[in-house]
């Protein structure tokens, strides 16, 4: 029992699920916590930010309003009507500056009380409040309570304006003092207005400020609004300095409770969202799997032959792929071994038809010509012996590879009557590398007498009969010069240089999947083998050959590259590779283009399959199964494929021929109508597909052994 959850929860099924169904909770958790975070925050410093606002406003109208009086206290020093009273001590004097003071406590509404004192009569006047002066102080009066204010507690420097809080510990005062408060016999100062301070302090409370508080440098409290926290619990502090003659701070408490309130209103209130999101995330995950699980399943069960369930599909799809990618690099290797193999067999037969292997002549050993380092160069030299005299050949093969570096050789390609021709490469530093080898025969010529055509230099095997035939017209004009470069005859050649850059355009376009520029640069291809096979000579035939081969091999490596099975294609790819390697271009031409051709409808075939699925197939066959016309042509033309490779894929897809599914579908159908219908066996024809009516007996006789009529009554005795 244990062992069977164990398997079910290996199941590809159960980990995608739960590997999707995890990163969304993890994504939905960590949005839930985001999103209350950076609400939380938002809130808060929304808070804070409104009420630093409501604080700045505050500090504003209580500077405003300290600097008005620093006005109010220079009116009153230069009111002609209050100067005068200093010097006249009449009831009537007295009873007018005392009306002209009175109207500037009026008009601001920050002052509580005007004090004014005259030194000459010892007089104190106050707008307001009851203020009596003695010798060292000054005695405010509230009700029944009194506070007195020393003189030198307010007295201070007289060049400055000042603000001071004075208390007792039972009543406070905000008194404001001018620069020149005590001055030509008199005293002026002012006693602000509590509760118009404190209601400045009101507008900054609101449902989260919960308490403000004005206090001077020393921390004693000047005025205050709502009620302090208890000291256990959560608040933030906001506050706010500013001076106004003396230091002073504004400070609001911030009830984070309150805060988090907020916080917890709003966020329940997205509850409902996040119930919604986790559904959306469920539905997510479902999709996620349809476009993830279901097509890897749909992959693993295309590409393993028996899937495992308990298994992950990755895991057989890795170890499929890598198998697949293992035989298709074995199988590539082999395809360029076989490649080279051939062309060098083209060659070995091109220099034995030649007649260099006799007994007597060395071995003509061409390996050394296909594994080159990448500076060495391959050249073509034809030379003439001395008229009338036989032309040593093997022995001047062996003196021209006695002159080479060590390493490079010398072979006899041909042997003619007067002379020979030889294939060379050489490996030096020098450059050009064709004028160190002309020095080379000049020497020569002037030692033995032989003359010398050399060729231009390639590095490839390939450009051997290019190189042959500009050697050979080289030598045309030993009637001019001994030692003849191709630099001589270079505009006259007759045979192109190899196309080694049509053969990689082809390799890249087959790669790409352009089967029409794929088919120009065939078509072109031939085109020069047409041009290359006239006139006929054995190193044209290698030249033609060679460009076959290496046509045929960057087709079938396309076809390797695109994962196409080789027993697919094998056989045309055999075929052709004997036509290019064995029979006589001229004769075969036709056949060879037909077999390339139908290596690249292969490849193309491949291409437009990955589009056809089982499922299409089948929805096809369900639906015109019974129509007397279909056939695997009809299936093909759905798909615009070839019926050969509409067959294969058939049998690919559903597991069976065509014609035996058709036949079991048929069947299956035909029985059932036999044993539970009266239908006629004509009708019965007629509704699984057959309009003749004696090719379904016929049919049905030959794979069940016994005829309808047979299969009816057999039925219905054993019913």
């Amino acid at each position: 029992m244990k062992q069977a959850v164990i398997r079910r929860l290996s199941h590809t099924l159960v980990r995608y699920f739960l590997s999707y169904f995890l990163i969304a909770s993890i994504l939905l958790l960590g949005f839930s916590l985001v999103s209350y975070k950076m609400l939380s925050d938002v809130i808060t410093e929304r808070m804070h930010t409104q009420t630093v606002e409501r604080m700045e406003y505050a500090v504003e109208r209580i500077q405003s309003g300290l600097k008005s009086l620093s006005q109010a206290a220079d009116a009153i020093a230069g009111n002609s009507t209050i100067v005068l009273s200093r010097f006249d001590d009449s009831d009537y004097a007295r009873v007018r500056s005392d009306r002209e003071v009175s109207k500037y406590a009026v008009v601001n509404d920050i002052i509580d009380s005007i004090v004014y004192y005259n030194a000459a009569d010892g007089r104190v006047y106050s707008s307001m409040r009851l203020v009596r002066r003695t010798q060292d102080s000054y005695i405010i009066y509230d009700a029944e309570k009194a506070l007195i204010v020393p003189l030198e507690e307010i007295n201070g420097s007289s060049v400055y304006n000042r603000l001071i809080n004075v208390s007792d510990g039972v009543s406070s005062y905000l008194i404001y003092c001018s620069a020149g408060w005590q001055k030509d016999g008199y005293e002026l100062f002012f006693i602000l207005n509590s509760q118009i301070v404190g209601d400045i302090l009101k507008g900054i409370l609101s449902e989260d400020a919960v308490y403000a508080v004005l206090t001077d440098d020393q921390g004693r409290i000047i005025a205050q609004r709502g009620e302090p926290l208890d000291a256990n619990a959560e608040q933030d502090m906001v506050q706010c300095d500013f001076s106004v003659y003396n230091k002073f701070h504004l400070t609001a408490h911030i009830f984070s409770e309150s805060i988090m309130s907020q916080v917890n209103t709003v966020f329940q209130r997205a509850y409902y969202t996040l119930l919604l999101l986790g559904v959306v995330a469920i539905m997510l995950v479902m999709l996620a799997m349809k476009f993830t699980y279901t097509p890897l399943k749909r992959l693993t069960n295309k590409f393993v032959k028996s899937p495992v369930v308990a298994r992950s599909y990755i895991d057989q799809l890795d170890n499929a792929f890598s198998n697949t990618l293992s035989q298709n690099r074995m199988l590539q290797t082999k395809i360029d071994q076989y490649r080279l193999t051939m062309q060098k067999s083209v060659l070995d037969a091109v220099i034995s038809d030649k007649g260099t292997r006799s007994a007597a002549q060395d071995f003509c050993d061409i390996e050394p010509f296909f594994t080159m380092e990448p500076g060495n160069r391959i050249f073509i030299l034809c030379m003439r012996g001395v008229e009338g005299e036989p032309f040593p050949a093997t022995e001047v093969a062996q003196y021209i590879r006695s002159l080479l570096p060590e390493g490079d050789t010398c072979v006899a390609l041909e042997i003619l009557d007067d002379g020979a021709v030889f294939l060379l490469n050489y490996s030096g530093l020098e450059q050009p590398k064709e004028n160190v080898i002309g020095m080379m025969l000049t020497d020569i010529y002037h030692e033995k007498g032989y003359y010398s055509a050399l060729s231009n230099g390639s590095s490839s095997p390939l450009d051997i009969p290019t190189l042959y035939e500009n050697a050979r017209r080289a030598s045309g004009l030993w009637v001019r010069e001994p030692v003849v470069l191709h630099d001589a005859v270079k505009d006259r050649l007759a045979l192109p240089d190899y196309p080694h850059d049509r053969i990689e355009a082809l390799s890249k376009v087959l790669g790409k999947d352009d089967f029409a520029e794929a088919r120009r640069i065939v078509n072109g291809l031939f085109a020069l083998a047409d041009q290359a096979s006239t006139p006929d000579s054995d190193m044209r035939k290698f030249y033609v050959q060679s460009v076959l081969i290496d046509m045929l091999t960057a087709i079938v490596s396309a076809l390797n590259a695109a994962h196409i099975k080789f027993k697919e294609y094998s056989d045309i790819y055999l075929d052709a590779l004997f036509l290019c390697r064995s029979c006589p271009y001229a004769d075969r031409k036709a056949d060879i283009r037909a077999h390339m051709d139908s290596l690249i409808s292969v490849l193309e075939q491949n291409f437009e399959s990955k589009f056809i699925s089982a499922p299409q197939i089948r929805q096809i066959v369900e639906e015109k199964w019974n129509s007397p016309d279909f056939s695997i042509a009809t299936l093909a033309g759905e798909f615009n494929v070839s019926v050969a490779y509409m067959s294969y894929l058939y049998k690919k897809e559903m597991g069976e021929n065509f014609s035996d599914h058709l036949w079991r579908i048929r069947l299956e159908k035909a029985m059932h109508l036999l044993s539970e219908t009266d239908m006629s066996i004509d009708d019965i024809s007629m509704a699984v597909g057959y309009a003749n009516t004696s090719s379904f007996r016929r049919k049905f006789k030959q794979e069940m052994g016994y005829s309808p009529s047979q299969a009816r009554k057999t039925r219905r005795c054993s019913q």
